[in-house]
C-alpha cells in the first residue's frame, strides 16, 4: 500500500487549506455532488459520488498539483529552471496544465518563459493519456514560442526506472521536483473537502444524518476526507 512519507505529522490547520485552495480554484472547477439513488436506498442513507471526471485534466490531481506548481515557480531565482516529476499519466497531465497557466498568466517575466517541463514516464501509459500529455506540452511550446521546449519521455519500463531518470536528472540540472504527495499537493487536494462541505450545506444536509462520499484516490490521493 502506498504511504505518505513527505508529511511528518498532520500540523495542519483549515486557514492553510482555504489559502491553497484560492491557488488550485485558479485552474481547478467546482466538481458536482451526486447522490447515488439505488445505493442510498439500498443501505438506507444517502451516498454520494464526487465526480472528478468532469475536473479539469479529467482528474482530481489539478487540485493539489496546481497549488504545488504555484509556489515551485515561486522559489524560481534564475532563467531555464525545469520543473520536472514522473508520472504514469494524470499527475503529468495536472503538471503540464499547471505550468501552462501560470506561463499564460505570467507572459512578460523572462523566469516562467523560460520554464523547462520535464515529464518522465512508462511506455504503458494510456493512449488517451499520453495524447493530452503531447498536446498540453505543445500548447506551452506554443506560448513561449519555443517548438523544441521541455522533454516528454514516457519510455521506461516502470515507474521505478522514470523515477530514477528524474533523479539523474535533477543532479545534473536546476530543478523543481513536483511531488506527488508533498505537503503543497496535499494542501491543494483540501480544496475537495472545502467543496463537499459548501455543496453539502447547499443541499441543507444536517451534520447529524449519516451519509457516505465517494472520493477519488492514488498517490498523493484524498480518501479519508471526512
Amino acid at each position: 500500500m502506498w504511504i505518505n512519507k513527505n508529511i511528518k505529522k498532520c500540523d495542519i490547520n483549515l486557514e492553510e487549506f482555504l489559502n491553497a485552495k484560492i491557488n488550485s480554484d485558479k485552474i481547478s472547477i467546482k466538481t458536482p455532488l451526486v447522490k447515488i439513488k439505488n445505493l442510498s436506498e439500498k443501505l438506507n442513507k444517502k451516498v454520494f459520488l464526487k465526480d472528478e471526471t468532469n475536473q479539469i485534466g479529467k482528474s482530481f490531481k489539478i487540485r493539489g498539483v496546481s497549488n504545488s506548481v504555484f509556489h515551485a515557480l515561486n522559489k524560481i531565482k534564475s532563467e531555464n529552471t525545469s520543473i520536472i516529476t514522473q508520472s504514469t499519466g494524470n499527475h503529468a497531465i495536472a503538471t503540464l496544465i499547471s505550468i501552462k497557466y501560470f506561463i499564460y498568466k505570467n507572459l512578460k517575466n523572462k523566469l516562467y518563459n523560460t520554464i523547462i517541463p520535464i515529464i518522465y514516464g512508462t511506455k504503458n501509459i494510456n493512449k488517451t493519456k499520453l495524447k493530452i500529455n503531447k498536446f498540453e506540452l505543445n500548447e506551452i511550446r506554443k506560448l513561449v514560442n519555443d517548438p523544441k521546449r521541455g522533454i516528454l519521455d514516457f519510455s521506461f519500463n516502470n515507474y521505478h526506472e522514470a523515477c530514477i531518470k528524474r533523479k539523474e536528472y535533477m543532479k545534473k540540472n536546476n530543478s523543481i521536483y513536483i511531488s506527488h504527495g508533498g505537503k503543497n499537493v496535499f494542501l491543494g487536494h483540501g480544496s475537495i473537502g472545502i467543496e463537499i462541505n459548501n455543496q453539502l450545506n447547499d443541499l441543507k444536509i444536517n451534520y447529524d444524518k449519516k451519509i457516505s462520499i465517494i472520493l477519488s484516490s492514488g498517490a498523493g490521493g484524498i480518501v479519508g476526507i471526512g
